[in-house]
């Protein structure tokens, strides 16, 4: 068995502490692995494998790749047919499809509207809600699904060509309500971050955001939810990839590259001014030194003149003796 890519989250609490791994097997097949780092972590390993029945028992609609338990430390999954959406997403970044990105992204949202258990109803959020996401603030109504996959972001959705979506990743299903928004939130966030030096000049999040009623009085939420997950999850104080480019309201990379745009066009500037300043002061020696050559080629025409005329001949012996008294 050969390992083709692992990640570690040694990042996380002894509890949540797990590697994931693509493996080929010896006939060429290839298939993803999840294994505790430690003996704690097992429990969680044994979670993720119940998640697929919690799941398909609750949407029967759902397509989950199956999981196979092969130890109390691993659990192994099969590859999804088709393409991840974060691919899909920015081969349309690479054409500058404004209307193929929005269309998949609209397949997106009623993706994850097919679960949502209660529609425009006022959230009222359980003891483990609060565990997990923190305080509820907001008065609105939200749409709520009841049993949530948190992690749906775009690298874990595939497209297949039936139209039909697998989800690849369902590690943090929480049964608790959790609206709908945030999960959505969510995906918009952590797929504008990887994907900032591709998407910077075609589409802003806060475009995304609007697009599909996420305001930023709701943003502030959202994140308070996210930072209390992710505090959840690797304990107090610990290092998170987004929390500053999400406290900003935008992307640190995105902002990044804007800055240095912005620095370059002025800097594009500053030399296309220079260089026409530099033409016109070539341009104005050009004809100066024209001037010049005209005005003595003046003086020379009536220098010539002068030697030529009778006076200048006729002074001649005057200008010896001149000479000769110096």
């Amino acid at each position: 068995m050969k390992t083709l890519f692992a990640k570690y989250n040694r990042e996380r609490l002894p509890k949540f502490q797990t590697v994931t791994k693509i493996v080929e097997l010896a006939n060429g097949q290839q298939k993803s692995i999840k294994q505790a780092l430690l003996p704690e972590a097992q429990a969680h390993i044994a979670e993720i494998y119940a998640n697929y029945a919690r799941l398909t028992t609750k949407y029967p609609q759902i397509k989950l790749v199956p999981p196979n338990l092969e130890d109390a430390n691993t659990v192994s999954f099969s590859m999804a047919d088709g393409v991840s959406l974060e691919s899909l997403l920015k081969q349309a970044l690479d054409k500058q499809d404004k209307s193929a990105f929005f269309a998949l992204l609209d397949k997106l949202v009623a993706y994850v509207d097919s679960f949502v258990s209660e529609r425009q109803v006022k959230f009222v959020p359980c003891e483990k809600f609060k565990q997990v996401f923190g305080e509820w603030t907001l008065d609105e109504p939200q749409d709520l699904i009841e049993l949530a996959n948190v992690d749906m972001i775009f690298s874990n959705l595939f497209f297949a060509d039936d139209g039909s979506i697998t989800q690849i990743d369902y590690e943090w299903v929480f049964e608790c309500a959790v609206p709908k928004t945030f999960v959505l939130w969510r995906a918009f966030n952590v797929f504008t971050y990887f994907m900032s030096l591709h998407i910077y000049k075609f589409i802003s999040l806060l475009e995304i955001f609007e697009n599909y009623n996420i305001t930023n009085y709701d943003n502030q939420q959202w994140l308070s939810m996210d930072l209390s997950w992710q505090a959840y999850i690797r304990g107090k104080n610990k290092p998170y990839v987004f929390k500053d480019s999400m406290q900003r309201g935008q992307i640190d990379v995105f902002s990044l590259v804007n800055q240095l745009q912005e620095q370059v066009n002025q800097l594009q500037h500053y030399n296309e001014l220079k260089q026409v300043e530099i033409q016109e002061k070539l341009e104005s020696s050009d004809e100066q030194v024209h001037n010049l050559e005209q005005q003595l080629a003046d003086k020379n025409t009536k220098l010539s003149e002068v030697y030529n005329s009778k006076s200048w001949k006729l002074t001649a012996p005057l200008r010896k003796i001149f000479k000769l008294l110096k």
